[in-house]
């Protein structure tokens, strides 16, 4: 973007410039011409109002003076290159490497100071986040292993040995009975 508003801005400057050199061939073109026919009214009045002897003469100025007519405009065109040329105007390929260089500045600032604010790349971030999800995996089992909460395989165990003694209830109450009913019971010594 930036290119292209230099560039812009060079092809504006040059666009002005011909068109002020082509203002000047125009108007330097008039001037010759204007004087051409100066110079033809010039030779008229002569021949009407002046003697012969000095008719000569004049006719020699009138040369004289088209010839200064002709090279008005040669001298203006080869003055104004020359201003042109002084102007040292950027060229494109100056116009690019000024904005490599600036690119490259910029670039380097900017690497620079990523590199003082020590930001981790996207490897290393990775990394970290391994980490610290394996220290927060750590630190949740030792929490959880003070806290004496039973893990995920001791209550299947539990739940295992519960349905087993259920299924041992169901089965005593279901059991017929031997015994009469006035016998007495021994008790069991625990």
């Amino acid at each position: 973007m930036e290119n292209e508003s230099k560039g812009s801005q060079k092809r504006a400057i040059t666009e002005f410039i011909k068109e002020g050199i082509e203002e000047s061939r125009r108007s330097l073109s008039r001037i010759e011409a204007e004087g051409e026919k100066f110079m033809k009214s010039l030779l008229d009045l002569a021949d009407k109002y002046i003697p012969e002897i000095q008719r000569k003469a004049f006719e020699e100025l009138t040369v004289d003076a088209r010839k200064f007519f002709a090279q008005l405009n040669k001298t203006v065109e080869e003055s104004t290159k020359k201003a042109v040329e002084r102007l040292s105007l950027p060229t494109r390929e100056d116009l690019e490497n000024y904005n490599k260089i600036i690119r490259q500045a910029i670039d380097e600032n900017v690497a620079k100071r990523l590199e003082m604010l020590k930001v981790p790349s996207a490897k290393e971030l990775d990394l970290l986040g391994k980490q610290l999800r394996k220290n927060a995996e750590e630190t949740v089992q030792k929490g959880l292993t003070r806290l004496n909460i039973a893990t995920k395989k001791e209550l299947d165990t539990l739940s295992r040995d519960v349905e087993k003694i259920k299924i041992s209830m169901n089965s005593l109450r279901k059991a017929p009975r031997t015994q009469k009913k006035g016998a007495p019971t021994k008790a069991v010594k625990s």
